[in-house]
């Protein structure tokens, strides 16, 4: 259970510097479309558009390069955590197997299993309705 909620934490943790990341690269991308729109703006709406667009393609290309290795780092280890999330869904199916599980090998199970083989329809219905 631990580990699962550890898994949680570094996928949040993770989700959280992506977004991060994201939105610094888009406010560089911002920060130089105000640029280039300060410094164009001798020129025609048509020509300012076709020149900004041209350096912010540039600009995203290579912020898109720069950042591939991390972005992927990142992505990788997220699928890391999501496939062992998805193999621990089997465990925890039900409370009453992930209860099963946690007294698995221990004395009081053993004498409760024991009690449970010989007990009547009434001492059942008294047993089941302590343990809710």
């Amino acid at each position: 259970m631990t580990d699962l909620r550890a898994s949680l934490s570094r996928a949040r943790e993770l989700g959280e510097q992506h977004t991060r990341l994201i939105a610094d690269m888009n406010g560089r991308v911002e920060t130089r479309r105000k640029e280039l729109d300060s410094t164009l703006s001798d020129l025609s709406t048509g020509q300012r558009m076709m020149l900004v667009g041209r350096a912010l393609g540039g600009l995203r290309a290579e912020l898109r390069r720069n950042s591939h290795d991390n972005r992927l780092a990142r992505l990788r280890d997220l699928d890391a955590l999501r496939r062992d999330a998805a193999d621990a869904r089997f465990h925890y199916q039900s409370p009453v197997q992930m209860l099963a599980r946690d007294g698995i090998g221990s004395e009081r199970r053993s004498r409760l299993i024991q009690q449970l083989e010989h007990s009547g329809d009434a001492e059942l219905a008294s047993l089941a309705a302590l343990a809710v």
